[in-house]
């Protein structure tokens, strides 16, 4: 008798929203906002703003709140709304069958074409023998063209995250032709302890041509702190240890170098629609502090839809152990060395910005 009554006074609280807004706050921290479909003694199942209609259970369930008539809201303890991230959708999913992992898929593309600035016209008579011929060989602009695609796999539940990121960028440019041929790849794998701290282990392994990358390696492992964890706002510092291994024309190719250092994260929800993911990477190693990296990176996310949205990302990468060539490495070019003292292969900064579409599903 005494259940039955609960579950009648559970329906009869939620009936208030099956045909409004509502915001449903679960006990893992995670908001939804969008307009409940049907429910049930045991699930609610709510047509989400930004991911679509999704089945919550009773027992995750925190707190709810619907909008009146007047456009107020009705709720005993609900701070202003966000629409969650993908990650926090899936987690509220998986912890419902810990069994059954969450599998979500991010791509991204963007690029730019310009045609010849100029019109390849017949040459008069009186030029001499050898001379350029073509607007390119008197370097003048020609056709250009650069493209950047990115590709993420999320693999999640309520105790670990799986995440695989694919990075791969081109540009040409005539009279000058590559400008810009570099790939990378990261591995993130994270272990939750507790609502406020989890391990994390992340590999990195990238290709830079024009750059003079054949390779850079590095694995890190860190223990993460939430510092901020509020539906709005969320602040990360992750402390740890380094791994690396590369070959970039420096006096340390080769070697396998121990660093320390941290990441740092923070994500600021605009509104439903428009987020800031700000991210931080520092490294130093231990016995060689001259070998250290700096990387920053801050991107707008404005969702058009539940699977689209634009992304503007800047990111500063500064790397010391890029720039001129060393002397021992020089020495390797024989009667070349000497000339090649005259060239940098990569600027120790580099500033890149870029804009996108986000397909997510």
């Amino acid at each position: 008798m005494r259940s039955s009554l609960l579950t009648l006074l559970a329906l009869t609280s939620f009936s208030a929203f099956t045909a409004s807004a509502a915001t449903i706050k679960l006990k893992n921290g995670t908001v939804i906002v969008g307009a409940v479909k049907s429910e049930t003694s045991e699930t609610i199942v709510i047509n989400a703003d930004l991911i679509g209609e999704i089945s919550v259970a009773r027992s995750d369930v925190e707190s709810t709140s619907t909008a009146s008539a007047s456009g107020t809201t009705k709720a005993a303890s609900v701070q202003a709304a966000t629409a969650p991230t993908p990650m926090e959708v899936a987690q509220a999913e998986s912890a419902k069958n810990p069994h059954a992992p969450v599998w979500k898929r991010i791509f991204s593309i963007s690029g730019n074409y310009s045609s010849p600035s100029y019109k390849q016209g017949t040459l008069g008579p009186g030029i001499p023998a050898g001379a350029p011929s073509t607007g390119a060989a008197l370097g003048l602009q020609g056709e250009t063209s650069n493209y950047n695609m990115s590709a993420t796999v999320l693999r999640i539940t309520p105790a670990q995250l799986w995440e695989f990121n694919a990075n791969y960028a081109k540009a040409t440019y005539e009279p000058a032709g590559t400008v810009a041929d570099a790939y990378s790849g990261t591995l993130k794998f994270t272990q939750i302890l507790s609502d406020q701290n989890y391990w994390l282990s992340q590999t990195f392994y990238s290709v830079d041509k024009i750059s003079n990358i054949d390779h850079d390696f590095e694995q890190i492992f860190g223990y993460g702190f939430k510092i901020v964890d509020t539906e709005r706002t969320k602040f990360d510092l992750i402390p740890g240890i380094a791994l690396t291994e590369f070959k970039k024309g420096s006096v340390y190719d080769g070697d396998w170098n121990i660093a320390a250092g941290f990441l740092e994260r923070f994500e600021y929800h605009f509104n439903e629609r428009v987020s800031m993911v700000q991210r931080l990477k520092y490294r130093v190693a231990v016995e060689e502090t001259d070998n250290w990296n700096l990387l920053a990176e801050v991107t707008i996310k404005a969702a058009l839809t539940d699977n689209i949205a634009l992304n503007l990302t800047a990111k500063y990468d500064y790397d010391n152990v890029l720039g001129p060539i060393p002397t021992t490495v020089l020495a390797g070019y024989g009667s070349l060395g000497a000339l090649y003292t005259g060239f940098t292969p990569a600027e120790k900064g580099r500033l890149t910005l870029q804009s996108g579409v986000q397909f997510e599903f």
